[in-house]
């Protein structure tokens, strides 16, 4: 639905600042904006998505912060948001769906209620919680607008390989929902099979079954033989993936050590710590990028590979290995 998103719409107290009222020394009022939403606001420019302000208040603070964010529409001493947004809507020949609009108090509803799409700080009222689409994890004046933008637009970003941008926004953590990044690396073929014999040698670990590094030891060696990108340590790697495993067991996923992955967002680096991701049900992994990996591309290691290794005995617990989780994240 984002993509039919034309026209922009927030409120000021409460979602681009904190809500609190700030009086000098002198008397003089002031209230406290975060910067990333003026990032976000120039990225939504930059989308030829038109930008504005519908508030009640009536400052020349709030007038200097349109002027300095260049944004398209200040509509201040606002009564009735509605009445605004509706005539907005007519002047740009606009439906409701082509707008979205930020909220955080009880005189934003009738417009969320109507809008497309509907959003709101995490320390919104009640009520508006109830009508938003999407709840920021940030509260007002930390970062709303540039939380929202995130939300909606970085699955665009990934969409149209536009990678190196994404990575390079400030303050960005990009995480991907596990079990999908999963099926989408195993593509229709199993294409990355190698990860189901890694669940099986974790299977092992905890003694459910006397094979799983058996096996993924023969597998590691003949992929470091086969595969000149991989870096031969990893021929013989069972203690420390071992080490891995007690390391997701006492801290889960550090996300500091994100998952590497190409332009066509299939993992280069990271299946190990993908593996684990899934055998413990974490349900988001960070990803990342690095420009010496960014154009590889990724070997098919499917069942015909295993197949050609003289490995088909691995087929069978593989894919009960994929079914089971399968199951475990479609509950």
């Amino acid at each position: 639905m984002h993509k039919n998103i034309k026209l922009f719409l927030v409120d000021c107290d409460g979602v681009l600042t904190d809500g609190g009222m700030y009086y000098l020394d002198n008397g003089i009022e002031a209230k406290k904006f975060n910067t990333r939403d003026g990032m976000a606001f120039k990225l939504l420019r930059e989308k030829n998505i038109k930008v504005g302000i519908v508030t009640g208040e009536n400052t020349e603070i709030v007038s200097n912060r349109f002027k300095k964010l260049k944004l398209d529409y200040l509509f201040m001493n606002v009564t009735d948001k509605l009445s605004i947004v509706k005539k907005l809507k007519k002047e740009l020949n606009l439906n409701w769906d082509n707008i979205l609009y930020i909220g955080d108090d009880l005189n934003d509803l009738e417009v969320m209620k109507k809008v497309g799409i509907s959003a709101c700080p995490l320390d919104a009222v009640n009520e508006i919680k109830q009508a938003s689409q999407y709840i920021s994890s940030k509260s007002g004046g930390y970062g709303v607008v540039r939380d929202v933008y995130n939300h909606l637009f970085i699955s665009e970003t990934i969409e149209n390989n536009d990678l190196f941008r994404l990575f390079d926004l400030d303050d960005v953590e990009v995480t991907v929902d596990t079990f999908k990044f999963f099926k989408h690396c195993m593509k229709d073929n199993y294409f990355n099979a190698h990860i189901l014999l890694k669940m099986l040698a974790i299977d092992c670990y905890y003694g459910k079954n006397d094979y799983g590094f058996k096996w993924y030891n023969e597998m590691q060696y003949k992929r470091v033989n086969d595969n000149p990108v991989i870096p031969k340590h990893m021929a013989y790697h069972e203690e420390d993936f071992k080490s891995l495993i007690k390391s997701f067991e006492k801290n889960g996923y550090i996300k500091d050590y994100p998952i590497v992955v190409n332009k066509d967002f299939l993992f280069i680096d990271g299946s190990h710590r993908l593996a684990l991701a899934l055998y413990f049900g974490i349900k988001r992994v960070p990803i990342t990028i690095d420009k010496n990996y960014f154009n590889i591309e990724v070997k098919d290691y499917s069942f015909d590979w295993f197949k050609n290794q003289n490995m088909s005995f691995v087929i069978y617990e593989a894919l009960k290995k994929y079914d089971e989780i399968c199951a475990k994240f479609n509950k």
